[in-house]
């Protein structure tokens, strides 16, 4: 169901890349130049989740992966900056300023810092949601969720009849 919702996405991504070249082979804009690199990105990016079902958890789909984190990674902070170009370029007074173009550059500098791109270990708190099989190959999406492990299935499902067990016995004494 995923799938077929990203692929429609991905049409309509597609569309707009179309769109967005025109409008910028017409007029030359720069804001329309600089819209085009995350426009493709966001095709790609819809493509690669759609066909996730069909690939499968491997290296193919784990090899398409890294464009589109790249692309996050350098693209996202990038578009600060452009943002505020696009407000100087449309007339806003309060973008005219260097200051307000040193918050956006500085902003954009701080994301990406903060992002921590190229780390060999992903951050604790996405660590401990990922079976220990997988915390180095998560990079793979496309399945609707990563699947279970059989210690972490046994664990939940132990933790899940000892919550139960207490609940009941809280009834009995009330």
């Amino acid at each position: 169901m995923y799938n077929l919702m990203f692929l429609a996405f991905a049409a309509l991504q597609i569309a707009l890349f179309v769109w967005l070249l025109r409008l910028w082979r017409g007029t030359r804009a720069p804001a329309a130049a600089v819209l085009l690199v995350p426009q493709f990105f966001l095709v790609w990016d819809n493509l690669r989740v759609a066909s996730g079902v069909v690939l499968g958890h491997g290296p193919l789909l784990y090899s398409l992966s890294w464009p589109s984190f790249w692309a996050h990674w350098m693209i996202g902070c990038w578009l600060i900056i452009a943002s505020g170009s696009i407000l100087r370029l449309a007339g806003f007074d309060f973008a005219q300023q260097h200051r307000v173009m040193a918050a956006f550059c500085l902003t954009a500098v701080a994301l990406q810092r903060r992002a921590g791109f190229g780390r060999k270990r992903l951050p604790a708190r996405a660590r401990r949601h990922l079976p220990r099989r997988h915390r180095q190959r998560c990079l793979a999406v496309g399945a609707s969720r990563l699947p279970m492990d059989d210690a972490r299935r046994h664990r939940h499902a132990a933790h899940r009849s000892t919550a139960r067990a207490a609940r009941t016995q809280a009834r009995q004494l009330r």
